[in-house]
């Protein structure tokens, strides 16, 4: 059997409270001495009824500049709040304790003290043990040299030396890039949500048709390769895509997407143009018209295929 108490629990909840209840700790004879006498000297004022007022001043002056008696109070509070920290690390962190122990699994055995436990019953906050622990986690020597400075930190400056950081993770290649697309592409689709393209074209003067065109079309070559990336990128890290991926393209056909694009930009504002001169009544007879072209096309383009691609299509 373990007879380490400070593992298997062997004090009671209430002995602990018994031993380490703050308000009636006992406290060291030495440090209730030097208390009285503090307390002592913060009521009497010697200097008041001293005849010589030069010499009450400058002990009054000295008095003041002098952070001796305060120095010391710092480093007492702050060894307390260190090996109090001591303590509890000794304790079980772990809600309920280790419960595959063999303390704790056998019948009658004592209940485990985990360290919140103990600290509840010592008349400490959760935030006060935390803090305690952190201290605590101040390498020795660094410590002790801060509290024996000049000027002693502060229990919270120590408490932060002591604070265990989870470390950070390198940020990937193209971090920043990544965030910045993530905001355009949030801030365009706002811009866009209720604006229809008939009325940005309404806006646009004649010459700067084709350059906008060019430009959409690269946007739109770039989105779409991106798009397909990141679904493949999904798959691969063995997520469910919320889309099958589109099949890879061919060389012939992915060097055609742009020429296609810009000829089907051509083809329909021709067909717009031509629209606006026409009145709508004639609109149902020039959509067949159309489709009668493309089934035309896609006819010459078949009979080719057999034959390779066409240098130029009747």
């Amino acid at each position: 059997m373990n007879s380490d108490w400070r593992v298997t629990g062997e004090r009671t909840s209430n002995q602990v409270a018994r031993a380490m209840e703050m308000t009636n700790a006992p406290l060291p004879v030495a440090y209730e001495r030097a208390t009285q006498a503090i307390a002592e000297c913060s009521h009497i004022d010697e200097c008041k009824s001293w005849s010589d007022k030069a010499a009450a001043l400058a002990s009054y002056a000295r008095q003041a500049d002098d952070k001796t008696l305060e120095n010391y109070a710092m480093r007492i509070r702050s060894r307390a709040i260190q090996r109090a920290g001591e303590l509890l690390k000794e304790f079980e962190p772990q809600k309920g304790g280790d419960r595959r122990s063999e303390e704790y699994q056998r019948a009658g055995a004592p209940p485990l003290v985990t360290r919140q436990q103990a600290a509840n019953e010592a008349g400490m906050s959760p935030h006060q043990a935390k803090q305690a622990v952190r201290v605590a986690n101040v390498p020795a020597e660094d410590f002790e040299r801060q509290v024996e400075s000049d000027a002693p930190p502060t229990i919270t400056k120590l408490a932060k030396q002591g604070k265990k950081s989870v470390p950070q993770a390198l940020k990937p290649r193209g971090f920043a890039d990544a965030t910045k697309l993530i905001g355009d592409l949030e801030r365009l689709c706002a811009f866009l949500k209720d604006k229809r393209p008939k009325f940005i074209i309404g806006g646009m003067k004649k010459f700067e048709f084709a350059d906008a065109r060019l430009t959409a079309v690269s946007v739109c070559e770039w989105l779409q390769l991106f798009i397909d990336q990141s679904r493949e990128h999904d798959l691969a890290a063995g997520q469910r895509a919320t889309q099958k991926p589109h099949p890879p393209k061919s060389d012939a056909a992915a060097g055609l997407i742009g020429p296609i694009d810009r000829c089907a930009m051509q083809v329909r504002e021709l067909i717009f143009n031509f629209v606006d001169e026409t009145p709508p009544e004639q609109w149902v007879a020039l959509i067949a018209e159309l489709r009668g072209e493309l089934d035309d096309i896609e006819e010459a383009l078949q009979e080719a295929a057999a034959v390779g691609l066409p240098k130029a299509v009747p």
